[in-house]
């Protein structure tokens, strides 16, 4: 965040939601102001006992993204009109995983995301196979990127 002015600014999140134990043990989180609850399931040695994997979000139309996991790995996301994404990922260095790719049930590729060593998203590939970059500081934060057509743009110094 850039601020217009040099006087201290007070900054505040909009997640107040309402946390609450399922009857199977998972926790949901209802967020008022976009009306999606996110869910979340029940600790244990299948999911983990800290890091909870998020595995749907509803809407109030009582519609529903299910996000699916093999082997506490995200592999796929379905929507409840049908639709489906497939998910690809690579482990990095501390275990955990990147999204690499986004693609159809029948393979084909919509989104290919590359990184640098220290983790940073530094391309971004479409159906046109022409990456949009971006380029990091040493703190990991968004210095610049140049969309598909070659035009480039700088994020603002950083104080």
């Amino acid at each position: 965040m850039v601020a217009s002015s040099t006087r201290p600014r007070r900054l505040t999140s909009k997640l107040q939601g309402c946390l609450t134990l399922t009857s199977h043990g998972g926790y949901t989180l209802a967020d008022p102001y976009s009306a999606r609850t996110l869910h979340f399931p029940a600790p244990g040695e299948e999911t983990g006992w800290s890091r909870l994997p998020l595995t749907a979000v509803t809407d109030r139309n009582g519609n529903r993204i299910d996000l699916v996991y093999e082997d506490q790995i995200l592999t796929e996301v379905r929507h409840s009109g049908g639709y489906r994404i497939l998910v690809d990922t690579a482990p990095t260095d501390t275990g955990d995983r990147r999204i690499t790719a986004l693609r159809t049930p029948d393979g084909t590729v919509l989104v290919r995301f590359g990184y640098d060593d220290a983790g940073d998203l530094t391309e971004v590939y479409d159906s046109s196979n022409v990456p949009q970059r971006f380029s990091y500081d040493d703190e990991h934060r968004l210095t610049g990127w140049v969309d598909r057509k070659g035009h480039a743009a700088s994020a603002p110094p950083q104080p």
